[in-house]
């Protein structure tokens, strides 16, 4: 498996196609309903950095969470992309609030098509795959 770096919605679309024909496989976006040819400006991005309630919080978290909700609601065929630029660590209620209740809340494969993350440091990313895991869990034991 190839991992890319794709800086530009124009590279992004340039990556799909050449995969597609590789494979024959149509991607998320498609399967999704998102339309193929994004444009910068119909993506939504939300810089956590600079986001009034902060990252070390859950009640911080549960804010962010309600602004990506109504964004996914506003504009349900496209992507919100959360920048995690300047975020050396967040707190795990943080990230349970913000991606684990969303990851629930959408399922696996709408979350993967729906919320992409930007500019995510190592840190951040164990301690937000350790808090989706975790919600997971409490979910199928019904605790949730």
């Amino acid at each position: 498996m190839r991992t890319l770096l794709i800086r530009t919605v124009a590279e992004r679309d340039s990556v799909r196609s050449a995969a597609q024909a590789e494979t024959g496989n149509e991607s998320a976006s498609d399967r999704f309903g998102m339309p193929p040819h994004l444009r910068d400006e119909d993506v939504r991005t939300i810089a956590i950095a600079q986001e009034p309630a902060g990252f070390r919080s859950r009640l911080a978290g549960r804010e962010l969470r309600m602004k990506c909700d109504n964004l996914l609601r506003a504009r349900p065929n496209y992507p919100v992309y959360l920048d995690w630029a300047g975020i050396g660590i967040c707190s795990t209620s943080f990230a349970d609030e913000l991606v684990g209740r969303l990851f629930v809340e959408l399922g696996p494969m709408s979350f993967s098509a729906r919320i992409r993350h930007r500019n995510m440091a190592p840190t951040v990313q164990a301690i937000v795959d350790t808090a989706v895991m975790q919600r997971v869990a409490q979910q199928l034991a019904g605790k949730g």
